[in-house]
């Protein structure tokens, strides 16, 4: 504990230690993933459905560094069913019981061996690629990444412009749409990754994906 709290001192960080369900998840069986629609749901479910099936990859009590931690909540859940060891990165003030670090995660992580973990959690409010892109070379090949990524779509023109001619507004919001997966294969195919599991939630003009990799293992020369 020592150690970490040096850490955290010297760039301006502190560290503290306070204190479902599975639902259909579909694989892809050809192509990188499978899309799935649905409407309305339990995003917490989703979530931790998601968190539990990327822990069958992972050993027994995995360490898991959750970079988007607020109170630990997800991992609070899933902790009923199996131990985990978790450290939590949160830029606001947090609840959680497990032990976090309080800084930027952009920051943050550069003080840590990222090759020590197991899975990576990267529930971002947003757009979590900046900081996959930094931990994807730091982490070991067989770590576990999960995510949130959510995507607004941009409709252009405002609504009042189009008037009646609705058919244009809906045509436009389909080629982003079509747009935003072509390119989310292509990001993940540069990487190496062949196959994401994902679950993927549309709400009025946003895309949220919920889903998980496993970093490849090095290839054999």
């Amino acid at each position: 504990m020592m150690m970490w709290w040096k850490c955290a001192k010297k760039k301006g960080m502190s560290m503290k230690s306070q204190t479902t369900k599975n639902q259909n998840i579909h694989r892809s069986t050809t192509g990188m993933y499978k899309l799935v629609i649905r409407k309305k749901s339990s995003h917490l479910h989703e979530k931790i459905a998601i968190r539990e099936e990327a822990l069958t990859h992972c050993h027994e009590n995995p360490r898991v560094l959750d970079c988007f931690h607020g109170d630990g909540t997800l991992w609070r859940e899933i902790e009923k069913n199996r131990p985990v060891q978790v450290l939590g990165i949160e830029k606001s003030a947090s609840l959680s019981r497990f032990e976090w670090i309080h800084g930027d995660n952009m920051r943050v992580v550069d003080e840590l061996n990222i090759s020590d973990y197991d899975l990576i959690d990267l529930d971002a409010f947003a757009n979590p690629l900046p900081l996959l892109l930094k931990l994807w070379p730091l982490a070991k090949p067989g770590a576990v990444f999960v995510y949130t990524f959510t995507f607004v779509a941009l409709y252009g023109l405002p609504p009042e412009l189009y008037g009646e001619d609705d058919f244009i507004r809906k045509k436009a919001r389909c080629i982003q749409n079509k747009l935003l997966e072509q390119k989310w294969s292509t990001f993940f195919k540069r990487l190496g990754v062949d196959a994401l599991v994902e679950i993927n939630v549309k709400e009025g003009g946003r895309i949220k994906k919920y889903g998980y990799f496993v970093k490849p293992l090095a290839k054999s020369t």
